[in-house]
């Protein structure tokens, strides 16, 4: 029998997720991956958080990489990854790369690595040349990227050109610096006006967020764009088109770029030649800021367009490009029916009406997605609360597993360190001593001292875990809790998943594995109670503090504490003696962890004195847990094990925050409820009390 051909498997060096241009990369790599039928593993470099500072993984994601042995190829996103780390920084991770793999890069042309770039060169080209023959500009500055980066360097060369091919004298003082951020953009016209005392007709910028800056900085001038001075950027990002005016730009194909990185490295690892830099063309888009509105085409083509679309409705509803034509072509030229006044009305009136019922479709379009994606993130939000109250290896499995495929995410793959990594240590041992996750129907917790993220890059070494039962593309996301590192996930990429959600994810199971050490940690510490190994005062302080970190993520539970004082305890001394108090000791401590979830914190004070710390979802929750323990002590005692009763009063508090003080506080205010039921229980003759 002819053994199974191994699919391919590439990997993909991401800078972020949070970048759409890169999200479209990405999706033309999966385009050609799902066509080609290879895997994909995506390895994402940064994050960043709810404050906007960036943590890097890019050390983890290249080690990673720098020691495979499974992927066949890796497709860098070299000029997104060298703006985050710069030029050198990159060209040494680069340089970790296994000898041999085979390599393409996005952006970023590097000796040796066949390349993909939009053509920078002829959509730039394209701009200058428009505002010189459409709008008769002349004195045209130009704000660059970094130098050495070789699409900067392209966008610079055809500026150049066009200017060359035009007549216009190419002059270095209308040439600003840029690194492809607002604030660029913002410096290029202050030098531009305050330094150089130079005047611009227009002004092309290497990409839309430099445009933007310029264009912010004309506007508090109270320079009028396209008035005064005319503005184009390069990406069509998001930015673009809601800018006020809506900002000209040269629309880049990402998804072709990522399509053709994916199909370059195909061929080179088939033994087929590829060019050295191959580009993928750009095209200009004209709108506002240049002196345009887009689109503008004959009445003659527009009134039949326009016509069909609006009797048609049912069937161009959903093809919004095609009513934008339309309204387009017959705002830019004008309504007149050859004098027919009543005529003209008429069509200016359905126009509007039209045009209105157009941005009612879109509305209804964007809030029907917003709606999808809010119910995914709701669903995850509940997977990552029910996560964040759980310390617990087995439960978590069986939580995503039960939960995730909901989703249409059939796979988890978590690997654990032996010991977290300090984000610092540049030398750090990645070496893994779980592997959690589930495929399917089949779960696994498996234990080795010899596993590595390494074997991560060929999933075949794991029988629990079906490669090629399907063709796989994944996220590789390193697991950090604050500035440690304690492990690395694999999710599956799935299209309608919002991008949010994946990082929700990746901060409950890096908190979930961060509690599991913590508890690992505290039990071999001196912080439990030698009698009944419960944690002590300082265990149970130390716990519930690093609880309460960990809770201030989640806004969907309730730190929940309880204070208990032992019924008679003192009777059953002078009675039975002090071994036998201790037995009653062991009895209600027993009773309480039969009582409580394995994840609750239960400590002993100290005498008779018993504290609990929880985490509950309304106050009702938090008394049913009273209740329970007061069950589970009638329950025992109806035993009649003892010539006494083992029993206690319990005070309970919520607390109003999770912090070191309000827990400190809730136990007082508990102890205050727990005396009010003592002395009730003394006023109605429970001596035991």
């Amino acid at each position: 029998m002819a053994q199974k051909k191994k699919k391919l498997h590439f990997g993909v060096m991401f800078s972020t997720m949070d970048n759409a241009n890169q999200l479209d990369i990405w999706r033309g790599v999966v385009d050609f991956a799902n066509a080609n039928g290879i895997h994909l593993t995506a390895y994402i470099g940064t994050y960043q958080s709810d404050d906007n500072s960036v943590t890097s993984f890019l050390d983890t994601c290249f080690d990673t990489v720098s020691n495979s042995k499974g992927l066949d190829g890796v497709i860098l996103f070299s000029g997104f990854l060298a703006q985050n780390v710069g030029l050198e920084k990159f060209h040494e991770y680069v340089k970790m790369l296994p000898e041999g793999i085979p390599a393409v890069s996005v952006s970023y042309s590097m000796p040796g690595v066949p390349t993909v770039l939009a053509d920078g060169f002829g959509g730039i080209y394209g701009a200058v040349e428009h505002f010189i023959k459409e709008h008769g500009k002349k004195k045209i500055a130009f704000i660059k990227g970094p130098d050495g980066h070789s699409e900067a360097e392209e966008r610079l060369a055809g500026y150049k050109k066009a200017l060359e091919d035009n007549g216009i004298k190419y002059d270095e003082r209308y040439v600003f610096p840029g690194v492809f951020i607002q604030e660029s953009g913002v410096q290029a016209v202050k030098e531009l006006l305050d330094v150089r005392k130079l005047k611009a007709e227009a002004i092309v910028a290497s990409n839309d967020q430099m445009a933007i800056g310029a264009l912010r900085e004309l506007k508090k001038r109270g320079i009028l764009v396209p008035e005064g001075v005319a503005i184009t950027g390069f990406d069509d990002d998001a930015a673009a088109s809601t800018s006020i005016p809506s900002l000209s730009t040269i629309q880049q194909d990402f998804f072709g770029i990522g399509r053709t990185c994916a199909e370059n490295l195909f061929k080179t690892i088939s033994g087929e030649a590829v060019k050295d830099v191959t580009y993928v063309p750009s095209a200009f888009v004209a709108r506002q800021s240049c002196g345009c509105i887009e689109d503008a085409y004959s009445k003659e083509k527009a009134i039949p367009l326009f016509t069909e679309t609006l009797v048609n409705y049912n069937i161009f509803y959903r093809e919004l490009p095609v009513w934008k034509e339309a309204l387009n072509i017959l705002t830019v030229n004008g309504i007149n029916f050859d004098g027919d006044e009543y005529a003209t009305r008429e069509a200016i009136s359905t126009l509007l009406s039209a045009t209105s019922f157009v941005y009612d479709i879109r509305a209804k379009e964007q809030k029907r997605k917003e709606l999808t994606d809010e119910g995914v993130r709701n669903f995850i939000r509940r997977v990552t609360s029910s996560l964040i109250l759980t310390f617990n290896i087995d439960s978590m499995i069986e939580n995503l597993s039960t939960s995730l495929p909901s989703l249409s995410i059939n796979t988890a793959l978590i690997g654990v360190y032996s010991s977290p990594i300090k984000s610092a240590d540049a030398n750090a041992d990645r070496s893994i001593d779980t592997l959690l996750g589930f495929d399917g129907d089949t779960t696994f917790n498996i234990k080795s001292d010899s596993l590595n993220p390494i074997l991560f890059s060929d999933y075949s070494t794991f029988e629990e875990f079906d490669l090629d039962k399907n063709r796989r593309s994944l996220f590789f996301i390193p697991l950090f809790f604050e500035d440690e590192e304690v492990g690395v996930m694999f999710l599956p990429f799935e299209e309608h998943i919002p991008l949010d959600s994946y990082e929700r994810l990746r901060v409950s199971v890096a908190t979930v594995l961060k509690g599991v050490e913590l508890l690992s940690t505290i039990q071999t510490l001196s912080v439990t109670d030698e009698l009944t190994g419960l944690l002590n005062r300082r265990g149970f302080f130390q716990l519930a503090h690093a609880r309460m970190k960990h809770m201030r993520r989640n806004e969907d539970t309730l730190p929940f504490v309880m204070f208990m004082d032992m019924d008679g305890l003192k009777a059953i001394n002078d009675n039975y003696g002090h071994k036998e108090g201790d037995v009653a000791i062991s009895a209600f401590a027993k009773t309480l962890q039969d009582s409580l979830r394995e994840e609750d914190i239960i400590g002993r004070m100290g005498g008779d004195e018993f504290t609990v710390f929880s985490s509950v979802k309304s106050v009702e929750d938090g008394q049913r847990l009273v209740q329970r323990i007061r069950e589970k002590l009638d329950d025992y005692n109806a035993q009649k094990r003892h010539a006494y009763i083992v029993a206690g009063s319990i005070g309970s508090v919520v607390l109003e925050s999770a912090t070191k003080e309000c827990l400190e506080t809730a136990l007082l205010s508990a102890d205050g409820i727990l005396y009010a039921e003592k002395m009730e229980k003394k006023k109605k003759g429970l001596s035991r009390a």
